[in-house]
């Protein structure tokens, strides 16, 4: 059976393999205010910024390349992950309207009669009974991926605080203290309670990131994940140093303590 781009709300859609949704990523984007405005004579034209979407396909390991063009549809999923980067009531009511009106309408259209199966049941009435079937199948798993929108969704509004300040904090090109990072990432330890800078301290020197001294080791300053401050003792002169966390630092310590099998929380 072919499937057939629908338009619904203004957004472009169509269920390809495995009962995927794929959306439009222009109408996508526009959905979600990702656009730039350009004033030309007096006029104002918009257009989709697609120098900050191929950045964030490329985190999201969607394209391999920034030479890569960018693709005329996306998955569901996504989708959903574009969603988590907008941050404006007018990109909330649209990831809205997404999930409870235009997702479940495109997937009770996905079995409508194409040309192709109308052409078929002409030549063979008898076929409506498999398609019958079929739909009965598609319609199941429909609502099977409906309910899963649905969590996606109160995931999305669930963590959107939380998105919120990392984006905040990995956009600033200043490092902040490992203090600051126990704050932002919200772990906790095995005994359920929260890992704070000095457990993080401990942590890091026991996967041989730091030193005894709390000073991160040269090649992790290298890879561009610390950096040291140095200062002096007003009264004395000695030197002492700080260690800071870098935003690419913050998605490392991120990645291990998940790795490391510790727990989020709110």
């Amino acid at each position: 059976m072919e499937n057939s781009i629908i338009t619904i709300e203004n957004v472009k859609g169509y269920i390809g393999e495995n009962n995927l949704i794929y959306l439009s990523l222009e109408d996508v984007a526009r959905g979600l205010g990702f656009i730039k405005k350009d004033n030309k004579n007096g006029i104002i034209y918009e257009r989709v910024h697609k120098q900050n979407i191929l950045k964030w396909l490329l985190e999201f390991g969607f394209i391999k390349s920034e030479n890569e063009k960018l693709p005329n549809y996306i998955p569901e999923n996504i989708f959903y992950l574009l969603a988590m980067k907008g941050k404006n009531e007018v990109a909330k009511q649209f990831q809205l309207k997404v999930a409870n009106e235009i997702l479940p309408q495109i997937r009770q259209s996905g079995m409508y009669m194409t040309e192709n199966i109308w052409n078929t049941l002409i030549k063979d009435p008898q076929k409506i009974g498999e398609i019958l079937i079929e739909y009965g199948k598609v319609r199941k798993e429909n609502e099977k991926l409906q309910l899963e929108n649905q969590q996606k969704q109160e995931v999305i509004e669930y963590q959107k605080p939380k998105v919120d300040y990392y984006d905040k904090v990995t956009d600033n090109k200043k490092a902040i203290g490992v203090g600051e990072v126990a704050k932002l990432l919200k772990f906790k330890n095995f005994n359920g309670k929260p890992i704070g800078r000095n457990i993080l301290f401990n942590i890091l020197r026991n996967n041989s990131v730091l030193d005894k001294y709390n000073q991160p080791y040269q090649k992790y300053i290298n890879q561009g994940y610390f950096e040291v401050k140095q200062t002096f003792n007003a009264f004395t002169g000695e030197p002492f140093y700080t260690t800071l966390v870098t935003s690419k630092g913050i998605d490392y310590i991120l990645k291990l303590l998940r790795k490391l099998r510790y727990k989020e929380y709110e």
